[in-house]
């Protein structure tokens, strides 16, 4: 199974408009550029730019997990005739007479007959889609992108002449061999100065280099500051870690925004309990267009087995009673030479009605690991992509504007005052394996580790594949919306082993995906060869084990879960959605 099949991310958009996204920019000249990421409805990040002279503000996604930056044209036929853009009759697609599907009214648009600096590319064809189906289709141009008053010409973006992702825009700022360029027909096969090489080459910033601070989930803003770091985002020392390659026979360079884990826990500081989960070295995708956290199942059960959540088979998430407190319990990312510690409560979804089951923030994958938005909330992390360097610290969610302290990354990637980290990268896959206690320094009883698979290892779950628990909504998955349930009976949960897999988080761009679920990337000569990751594990069925001391202190015990309950499994879902899958390109 190809490691890219997890590298695209679910978002529910809801069915009104995004109002007053607010994004502050400023540059002071001295190479750094600041701006501010407005948490929407506490779903994704996202940003307003000014398009075109004059003017427009979209509001657009942003992803470091991508590389593109594109937008929706004001005359996409799929748009609804109540949205607001422009009404066609009898459009047709591929032959086809198109079908309105989507409410643009929630989104922004782009005219570039309105646009004086925009300029058509005869370079090939703009082309995505997406896992559940949906696409955007167009041409490339490049425009002026004005940021706080500062011009940004000649960018690179694709403009949605057809549309059936309900989404203004994404800005993507990965690398540019993420750019979905190939493997289409009539793909440029030509990559491109993408959004943040565009900045270092206008001299805004001296280095491909940003510093990311998405702020407490229920902050509502993050910020993100290219070309520099702000001390005052973090506590503790910033260690600067190697990116890690993770398809070496592929490419000769990192491709995605990875590094690697040493180890995973979770301790309850109040009952001085932990367990370890994990010491085996592993690539991590640190990315901020996924809104949970996936991986390998395997190490998920056991992450969910510690609050004593259980996995719903039908609907593809692990729920749980909804904790009275979250206490001092914290899950703890072993980096080697720091550990960042995330509370139970960014993991924790909370349910639209009272009485209903919780979320656990963790999806279960074949093999892949991605750090989420639950996750970058409790780390402050600045990706260089010159120099294929990742820096890492707990993030200060005290900081305020009044303590700002802004630090320019030097062109070799050097920081001050930073760490080089002295931990081993990933280079090889193992199979899951726990041979130390990480957290043997703190004086507390650790549950046994066993030094073989976790496979192996005691995890105890709850089985609730037979709960018929709800009702598929139309134009939704059911892994990410447990909606209200077709009866109110209650069912004795079982204990037992859920041996299938969940649907994927997020869904590969498909532009090159063939029917097996792998995809193309394109070697530094341009060669395409079949992109495959497949992690060595072994996996069995778990076996019953002592209840988790969480669920012993915070949640009440219930052996019946009564079907009426409802679980709402997105970062939130306020309102009647239509659920999408904002993706990552294919290379």
């Amino acid at each position: 199974m190809s490691a890219i099949n997890h590298l695209c991310l679910k978002l529910i958009l809801a069915s009104f408009a995004i109002i007053n996204t607010i994004t502050a920019l400023t540059n002071d000249g001295t190479g750094h550029l600041e701006f501010l990421l407005q948490h929407e409805e506490e779903m994704y990040y996202a940003t307003t730019l000014d398009i075109g002279t004059p003017s427009q503000s979209l509001t657009v996604l942003f992803d470091t997990g991508s590389a593109d930056f594109w937008v929706m044209d004001s005359s996409n036929p799929f748009c609804l005739p109540n949205s607001n853009t422009s009404s066609y009759s009898n459009a047709t697609y591929n032959g086809e007479e198109v079908k309105p599907s989507i409410d643009c009214r929630s989104m922004s648009t782009y005219n570039e007959h309105r646009s004086s600096t925009y300029q058509y590319l005869e370079n090939g064809r703009f082309y995505i889609t997406y896992a559940d189906g949906t696409f955007a289709d167009g041409s490339w141009g490049t425009e002026t992108v004005s940021i706080n008053g500062i011009d940004i010409p000649n960018i690179q973006f694709g403009v949605a002449k057809y549309a059936t992702t309900p989404v203004s825009g994404v800005l993507g700022i990965g690398f540019p061999r993420r750019e979905s360029v190939k493997g289409y027909e009539g793909a440029p096969n030509e990559y491109y100065p993408n959004f943040p090489q565009i900045l270092k080459s206008e001299k805004i910033i001296d280095v491909v280099a940003y510093s990311l601070f998405l702020n407490s989930p229920d902050s509502g803003t993050g910020s993100i500051v290219f070309g520099a770091i702000d001390e005052s985002k973090f506590s503790g020392d910033l260690f600067t870690f190697p990116m890690v390659n993770e398809y070496p026979t592929i490419v000769d360079a990192p491709a995605t925004l990875a590094m690697t884990i040493q180890g995973l826990g979770a301790q309850n500081k109040s009952s001085c309990e932990h367990e370890t989960f994990t010491t085996t070295k592993y690539p991590v995708l640190l990315d901020s267009g996924t809104s949970l956290l996936n991986a390998p199942k395997v190490i998920a059960d056991k992450m969910a087995s510690f609050v004593n959540a259980s996995y719903s088979e039908e609907e593809g998430i692990y729920i749980l009673d909804c904790p009275v407190s979250v206490g001092d319990v914290e899950y703890n990312f072993d980096f080697g030479d720091l550990q960042i510690s995330v509370p139970l409560s960014s993991l924790i979804l909370s349910p639209e009605t009272e009485g209903s089951y919780c979320g656990f923030a963790v999806q279960p994958t074949n093999d892949s690991m991605v750090l989420g938005d639950v996750f970058l909330s409790s780390a402050y992390v600045v990706f260089d992509l010159d120099n294929y360097k990742i820096s890492l610290a707990q993030a200060n969610w005290n900081a305020s504007e009044v303590s700002k302290k802004l630090v320019n990354i030097q062109t070799d990637g050097s920081i001050s005052g930073a760490k080089i980290a002295t931990a081993e990268p990933w280079s090889t896959n193992e199979p899951f394996t726990v041979t130390s206690d990480i957290y043997s320094s703190t004086g507390c009883k650790s549950r046994p580790f066993l030094q073989s698979s976790t496979a192996s290892s005691l995890i105890a779950e709850t089985n609730v594949q037979s709960r018929n628990c709800s009702t598929k909504m139309p134009g939704t998955r059911s892994t990410t919306v447990l909606s209200k349930p077709t009866q109110n009976n209650a069912m004795h949960q079982s204990t037992g082993a859920v041996t299938q897999t969940s649907n994927e988080t997020k869904l590969e761009l498909s532009s090159t995906m063939a029917s097996s679920g792998s995809v193309s990337l394109p070697t530094s000569n341009s060669i395409d060869k079949e992109f495959e990751h497949s992690k060595s594990q072994t996996t069995s069925d778990p076996s019953v084990a002592e209840h988790s001391t969480f669920n012993q202190t915070f949640v009440h015990e219930t052996k019946y879960r009564p079907t009426h309950k409802t679980v709402i499994t997105e970062t939130v879902t306020k309102y009647s959605t239509v659920l999408i899958n904002v993706c990552k390109p294919t290379y």
